[in-house]
């Protein structure tokens, strides 16, 4: 904080008027959610990777743009990650 005072001194009378924090969602199962949204037909979910969805990132979009288009996959296998697991009867 020091240092970024240094560069900024007019932060040190500055007034916090909002805060956020940096959120990671997970899925109950701890797995990332990818594909289309059962009972929906225009969306889809590509999220649920926690802090590692900064790396998972492409390999998620490239595979949920083959989901999209009905394309066989550059990424294959991820049927087990579709959101349809925690659909219940």
């Amino acid at each position: 904080m020091e240092d970024l005072l240094q560069m900024a001194p007019s932060l040190n009378v500055s007034e916090l008027v909002h805060q956020t924090a940096c959120l990671r969602p997970v899925s109950s199962d701890g797995l990332p959610v990818i594909g289309k949204v059962p009972g929906w037909n225009n969306l889809y979910l590509g999220t649920g990777a926690g802090r590692k969805g900064i790396l998972w990132s492409t390999g998620m979009s490239y595979g949920l743009k083959d989901i999209i288009l009905g394309n066989p996959g550059e990424v294959p296998g991820l049927a087990f990650l579709d959101p349809i697991r925690f659909v219940t009867a």
